[in-house]
């Protein structure tokens, strides 16, 4: 595989990024620009990476508590018997367009899409649930719902 390797110059960050946000980690991948078609070729990482505006930002792995309620709104789901059973994915990369590839802690696609068990999930979810902690608040809410808005994810 070869990718364009080259750091991110500093006007290439969005408004809303920040280091505060794990804007240009220098660990890894953090802050190298490459397609949305080059970050998925990556396949699977030691590292929890996320592509913003072609950018590669590293964050942080997700606390127990976090993962508890992830864990626990996932068994709502599973739960939950309508004639079509929805498929959920959870931690899971979306591919949102050229640039663009979240990971939503959960991913939910109506049973009546059949969407399968694709290598890489293409189409946006029907709905997407983040949830937020301090590391991420700014992320999610700002940066990911504009582009959850864009793609026409509820």
């Amino acid at each position: 595989l070869a990718f364009r390797m080259t750091a991110a110059p500093r006007d290439a960050r969005p408004p809303h990024a920040s280091p505060a946000l794990g804007w240009g980690s220098v660990t890894g991948l953090g802050g190298v620009r490459m397609t949305a078609e080059e970050f998925l070729a990556l396949g699977e990482t030691d590292e929890r990476y996320e592509l913003f505006d072609g950018v590669v930002v590293m964050s942080p792995s997700p606390l127990p508590r976090h993962q508890q309620l992830v864990q626990a709104i996932f068994r709502q789901l599973d739960r939950w018997e309508p004639p079509q059973p929805p498929t959920v994915f959870l931690d899971t990369d979306v591919h949102f367009g050229d640039g663009v590839v979240y990971r939503p802690d959960v991913s939910v696609y109506a049973g009546s899409r059949k969407i399968g068990l694709p290598r890489v999930l293409r189409a946006a979810p029907d709905l997407i649930v983040e949830v937020t902690s301090r590391s991420s608040r700014g992320t999610d809410l700002l940066a990911k719902r504009d582009a959850y808005d864009r793609f026409g994810v509820p």
